[in-house]
């Protein structure tokens, strides 16, 4: 169970409107949510929030795990790429390539920071 073990605040502004492939866009979140739970202690709080940014739907993924070091950071997108480090977890290094390419395909943008744990950004174009 994905959200065994997990809290979570989300914060979502109404009538957002996107047109997307649900599935695709579906997969994008699952990926990102299991590895914030991959990569987190239980009992972590995890972040959510989609809101509206001018033509942009922009959304926000945030755990509060260790993070990726700053010199892995632009890396974390490529085909294959794992972190150095990541030890005993499980993973082909193609799941952020995928999140990558998905959002890509539908006019977005995805990046990652450092930020109490590791946060992801989305930004979707708005209908």
């Amino acid at each position: 169970d994905v959200q065994s073990g997990f809290d979570w605040q989300i914060n979502i502004d109404d009538e957002l409107r996107i047109y997307a492939d649900k599935e695709k866009l579906s997969s994008v979140f699952q990926n990102l949510i299991e590895n914030a739970i991959k990569y987190s202690a239980k009992n972590t709080l995890m972040y959510f929030s989609a809101e509206e940014d001018g033509e942009w739907l922009k959304m926000n993924i945030r755990d509060n795990g260790p993070g990726v070091d700053n010199a892995y950071l632009p890396s974390i997108f490529n085909k294959f790429y794992r972190v150095p480090g990541a030890g005993d977890v499980k993973g082909f290094g193609l799941g952020l390539y995928r999140v990558a390419g998905i959002v890509k395909a539908h006019g977005g943008t995805v990046t990652a920071e450092n930020k109490e744990g590791l946060s992801f950004m989305i930004s979707l174009p708005l209908l």
